[in-house]
């Protein structure tokens, strides 16, 4: 799943690469997804783990984020407060790729 959070975050056009992996309370990918740029000229933009929750918000259990840098290596992040109070509304739990 490393692997799969690093190359979706190596597709995100924005300056810092940030991805999401979406699972069941199984443990099942259920859906996954880049941040996008944010500024309105270019088409706005929406972070990577509110992708997810809006993908499938009823099957969802857990997010797993990653930020890589240019070379695919793993960066540390803590989602926004935005992401993470709708999350804590949704009984959705967001950790780091970091931590796992």
């Amino acid at each position: 799943m490393i692997e799969r959070l690093i190359q979706k975050a190596m597709q995100s056009p924005a300056k810092h690469r940030v991805s999401a992996v979406g699972l069941s309370n199984r443990g099942v990918v259920i859906a996954a997804a880049f941040n996008k740029p944010r500024f309105q000229k270019k088409g706005g933009g929406i972070h990577a783990e509110m992708a997810i929750m809006l993908m499938a918000p009823r099957c969802l259990h857990t997010i797993v984020i990653a930020r890589v840098n240019k070379n695919g290596k793993i960066l540390p992040m803590d989602p926004c407060s935005a992401c993470a109070s709708k999350a804590r509304e949704l009984g959705i739990k967001i950790v780091s790729a970091e931590e796992r």
